[in-house]
């Protein structure tokens, strides 16, 4: 009983520090081509990573859709749902409070301080008269628009709607997902529970020796 106590406490230990010392459950910063250019954002409980807004500007969304492929610019990338939108955008760390949705302009509580958050992590794609917005197609005729002084917004079939399928500029990227190679984080607790089983059976195996 003494050594089972022991392993226990011991893998507490071990699992508090691995979980103190690696990335927290939620969304964090990493690196797409290059070290330390910050362009993913890795949800760790999702195991999706997001590629910045702003690497995939001056491309439609037909034409977006044929560079998925093998040997394509985005290969291995897809455009996110609109559910992974929305869990992203619920996110503490960014943080919207989302009212009116499904109309033609959903609006989002919080803009300014909340689309500065956004910013952080998916870039800002343009500005005007020195104000930042990003703009991120996901779907056929749908998008993210979020400015740091007006209100957040999902335009959907209407006015702007019209133009994302073939139309390409300089200030609209595309919200793309790849599931992360590092998978989601594993629970603290659970560390606990394989690192006490392991430990045991190696207290187990050296008393049999």
């Amino acid at each position: 009983m003494k050594s089972f106590t022991t392993a226990f406490v011991l893998a507490a230990s071990i699992a508090m520090t691995f979980s103190s010392s690696t990335a927290q459950a939620g969304i964090n910063v990493g690196d797409y081509e290059a070290a330390g250019d910050g362009l993913l954002t890795i949800d760790t409980e999702t195991g999706l990573e997001w590629l910045d807004w702003t690497e995939s500007t001056n491309i439609s969304f037909i034409d977006m859709e044929g560079e998925f492929g093998a040997g394509g610019r985005f290969e291995g990338w897809r455009h996110a749902s609109e559910a992974e939108v929305l869990g992203l955008l619920s996110k503490p760390e960014i943080n919207f409070t989302i009212t009116n949705w499904g109309t033609d302009s959903s609006v989002m509580d919080d803009a300014g301080m909340s689309a500065r958050s956004l910013f952080g992590f998916v870039g800002s794609t343009g500005s005007v008269q020195g104000s930042q917005f990003t703009y991120g197609i996901y779907t056929e005729q749908h998008a993210v628009y979020s400015h740091d002084l007006s209100s957040f917004m999902i335009p959907q079939v209407g006015s702007l709607a019209d133009r994302t399928d073939t139309f390409l500029s300089a200030i609209r990227g595309h919200a793309l997902v790849r599931n992360s190679s590092g998978g989601a984080v594993p629970e603290p607790t659970s560390l606990v529970c394989w690192l006490g089983l392991g430990l045991v059976g190696l207290t187990r195996r050296r008393r049999n020796q």
